[in-house]
């Protein structure tokens, strides 16, 4: 009996569905906590990232030819939360787009949420 092989991208769509089911726990913990004390405490993390790209490129036949690292060396990406440890802080800070995020060059009018 062979065993069907499980693809990086059916790991990927699980770990997705993970990752929201966790963000989901995150938000009833923050407002339990503040509905019991009334405000949102812990410490504040300020969490800052950089990302180079690792793409694969595809060949005229469709098929995955190479993989290329993008040469972007950007100013890294800022956020501030509040939580009660760092996996915590980690985790409220990768349930927020990256639309929220502060970064140099940004326009001063957006206003990243936290």
């Amino acid at each position: 009996m062979s065993r069907a092989k499980i693809t990086s991208e059916q790991w990927a769509v699980h770990r997705r569905k993970e990752a929201e089911t966790l963000f989901q726990f995150q938000q009833r913990e923050i407002a339990a906590r503040e509905q019991e004390r009334g405000h949102d405490c812990g410490h504040q993390f300020t969490i800052s990232v950089t990302s180079r790209g690792h793409y694969g490129l595809l060949g005229e036949d469709g098929k995955l030819e190479r993989c290329d690292d993008a040469n972007w060396d950007g100013e890294p990406w800022t956020i501030t939360v509040r939580a009660s440890d760092l996996p915590a802080a980690l985790l409220r800070a990768a349930s927020h787009d990256l639309n929220d995020w502060e970064w140099a060059g940004r326009d001063e009018d957006e206003e990243p949420t936290t």
